[in-house]
């Protein structure tokens, strides 16, 4: 049984809309060959396309015919294409680099990446092109900096193209989350949404914690599942996506942080026992963790064939396209196309996103997040030198923002404890899973991590001598 707070199955996964009201992506999220447990999981889930393969194996396919060939990643003032295989950095931020990476994380507790480096670091194309990959800030944590620097040490060479990212065929609702879902059903599983969880019974006899009792809300009607011996109770602590709001062509999205659902419930718990971890360092700094997206739903070509020619590279074939000036750091992503189930063939839908929403436009005078999806679409065309076309685009276009108050928490400063064990110590029944739990060396805000993290609970609680996929 799989309970539910929200009114749609697959959470942070999501993708959805239609071509006249407009479609929309929340977040985007990178594959690569490292993530074992993700590939694994997939490899074993039927595709929805009914051609007796796996949702790994139509990953695998997707990529090699459309293999990345980047031309354009970074754009400077006045249309400038930046070389991004140029990523020069002074001796300074070249030593502090080499340093990070050879000091141990127990010693980077509560240290912010601009706490490392120099200023001049942060003007790098490097940093560019890394901040606008990974949806990294100077602010956020340098713990996980340098977690991602480890392990993705092969992207470094090629981060200027992408090369090694492997993408889906559809947004990752329709490629990944909608054939797990059927599969599951396919094996019994009960999903059941607008269920929200607000507190567990836990029997505690002074050794081990014992889940007795689930608490929920159904339908404004408090209900309570009792805990068989056997069942184990497997919880999401916190969200990234909890709290997103959506605007419209005419009106900005409004900023709606809340700490309902998994955020309240891990509060529950950590208020209990400091076991579980200090979920408010994650949940109270919405103004280091927000970021504002936008998704926008095409009916006319012009763009999409204006990028091709401008960037050399076919939409789909590419990664986000920078733009180092931007006050914003504004990127777009143009996507392959469709990239819905249902989108029509004379649609196109590509998505956006800008890290530091509570700076005033280059040329939108108001903070991104006081924008709407007219007023991003015109700071995005006066960055390309595209006003003429404005009116066209705004005519034919559909841009839809969306606000996501704690979408790059996994990222903020943090201290040892301050993320709880995917299985407490002392737990028999109850695992904690998502980003907000502790799993060693690995990347907190990927898909990887949730998945690693639900692999390493089912192999603990049954006793599983193993953390990862053999």
């Amino acid at each position: 049984m799989i309970l539910d707070d929200s009114a749609a199955d697959g959470g942070g996964l999501d993708g959805s809309g239609q071509a006249d009201k407009g479609y929309v992506i929340r977040g985007g999220r990178t594959f690569n060959f490292t993530y074992d447990c993700t590939y694994d999981l997939l490899s074993s889930i039927p595709s929805l396309n009914g051609d007796h393969v796996s949702v790994y194996d139509e990953i695998l396919a997707f990529n090699k015919e459309y293999e990345p060939h980047f031309g354009t990643r970074l754009i400077g003032n006045k249309r400038r294409m930046i070389d991004a295989s140029f990523m020069p950095l002074s001796d300074d931020d070249l030593s502090s680099l080499e340093n990070l990476l050879a000091t141990t994380e127990s010693l980077l507790d509560g240290k912010s990446i601009k706490d490392w480096f120099s200023l001049s670091f942060f003007k790098s194309n490097f940093w560019y092109l890394w901040a606008s990959t990974f949806a990294f800030t100077p602010s956020h944590s340098l713990a996980e900096f340098r977690r991602y620097l480890l392990r993705l040490v092969h992207v470094l060479p090629y981060i200027n193209k992408l090369a090694g990212v492997d993408r889906t065929p559809f947004n990752h609702h329709d490629s990944i989350a909608l054939p797990l879902i059927d599969w599951l059903r396919t094996k019994g599983v009960l999903f059941i949404t607008g269920a929200e969880v607000f507190d567990l019974d836990i029997d505690n006899d002074g050794n081990n914690l014992s889940v007795q009792r689930i608490r929920l809300m159904k339908d404004g009607e408090p209900e309570c599942l009792s805990v068989a011996p056997g069942d184990l109770v497997f919880i999401t602590i916190g969200s990234t996506t909890r709290g997103s709001a959506l605007g419209s062509m005419n009106e900005p999205p409004l900023l709606t942080p809340t700490r309902h659902g998994p955020w309240a419930l891990w509060e529950k718990l950590a208020a209990r026992s400091a076991t579980f971890g200090r979920p408010l360092n994650f949940s109270s700094r919405t103004d280091e963790s927000k970021y504002i997206s936008f998704t926008v739903t095409c009916n006319n070509p012009f763009f999409f064939d204006w990028m091709k020619e401008f960037t050399g590279a076919k939409a789909g074939k590419g990664g986000p396209v920078t733009f180092g000036n931007s006050s914003w750091l504004l990127s777009v992503d143009m996507l392959h196309q469709p990239y819905f189930r249902n989108q029509p063939a004379n649609v196109g839908v590509f998505w956006g996103y800008g890290l530091f929403p509570d700076k005033p436009g280059n040329f939108v005078n108001k903070t991104m997040s006081k924008c709407s999806g007219a007023e991003i679409l015109t700071e995005l065309f006066s960055h390309l030198e595209l006003t003429s076309e404005l009116p066209g685009m705004l005519n034919t276009s559909i841009c839809i923002p969306c606000t996501m108050p704690y979408i790059s928490s996994p990222f903020l400063t943090r201290s040892k404890g301050d993320r709880p064990s995917v299985v407490p110590a002392g737990t028999v029944n109850l695992a904690l899973l998502g980003q907000y739990s502790e799993i060693d060396d690995d990347l907190a805000f990927t898909i990887e991590y949730s998945v690693h993290g639900a692999m390493i609970a089912v192999y603990k609680l049954l006793g599983f001598n193993r953390t990862r996929p053999v």
